[in-house]
């Protein structure tokens, strides 16, 4: 249980997976929502797909929103979007060359 007065936000990080969604869920019981956080790789939206279905289904925590890290960066030199990692890489890092179905 939350013993430290009202709170507007409480930010956590987690560490990928589910373990330790569950206990924050027992430590904090009146959980709002929560901001999942992915980079582009396949590995990574299917532990982020596991902990939103856990959110979700099992402890009835809804999703405020997904962030998609990592994606981009803006070049420094001409200020132009440029995708982080490329197709090629994001292929042999596990098959996410395509954007992630809807979560």
């Amino acid at each position: 249980m939350w013993h430290g007065g009202d709170l507007d936000l409480l930010l956590v990080d987690l560490p990928p997976g589910t373990e330790r969604f569950a206990t924050l869920c027992e430590l904090v019981p009146d959980l709002h929502g929560v901001v999942m956080v992915t980079i582009p790789a396949a590995v990574s939206h299917l532990v982020v797909r596991k902990a939103l279905t856990l959110a979700q289904e099992v402890l009835r925590v809804p999703l405020i929103g997904l962030v998609e890290n990592m994606t981009a960066y803006v070049c420094p030199e001409c200020n132009t979007p440029r995708p982080a990692v490329s197709p090629a890489a994001r292929s042999r890092a596990g098959g996410a060359g395509a954007r992630p179905r809807a979560f």
